[in-house]
């Protein structure tokens, strides 16, 4: 499975961008200024992480740098994961959701249940999971970078 997120708006309340899923428009993304990934290209596991305010572990979509090697569970790595601002996000961690306003994404667990769907069914079916992350800037995404048009 290809991932990609294309950044297009770039301000002091957020990074907002496109995720797309094999080529197909998923939803929107939301970034902190501060603790974004740098651009370039991860990969995904699914894997328990533990949440230090809650005491306990929650399997979360992980990003990991494309050659690092897959660990049994983790404190303070990227996730992708449900959320409405991008204030609290911490190490990296992505929000997704549908877009309202620069800095906002809402419908957000929705999004992230039918998101954790299909990578359940893709690790199901020994798919890899690739993120690439682009600073793209523009509204616009090139025509390539789309299934239909491939």
């Amino acid at each position: 499975m290809n991932i990609s997120i294309f950044r297009r708006r770039f301000t002091k309340w957020g990074w907002d961008g496109s995720l797309f899923i094999n080529g197909i428009f998923f939803c929107g993304t939301l970034e902190n200024c501060r603790s974004r990934l740098a651009q370039g290209t991860y990969k995904i596991a699914l894997l328990p992480v533990y949440n230090q305010g809650k005491g306990s572990y929650s399997i979360m979509p992980v990003i990991l740098k494309e050659t690092s090697r897959i660990p049994k569970s983790v404190i303070r790595k990227p996730v992708i994961m449900p959320g409405n601002g991008p204030y609290t996000l911490k190490y990296g961690s992505i929000i997704i959701g549908k877009s309202q306003i620069t800095g906002l994404v809402a419908h957000s667990e929705q999004c992230y249940m039918v998101f954790r769907k299909k990578i359940d069914e893709a690790l199901e079916n020994g798919e890899e999971i690739s993120l690439v992350i682009r600073n793209w800037g523009v509204e616009d995404i090139p025509l390539k970078y789309l299934s239909l048009f491939q």
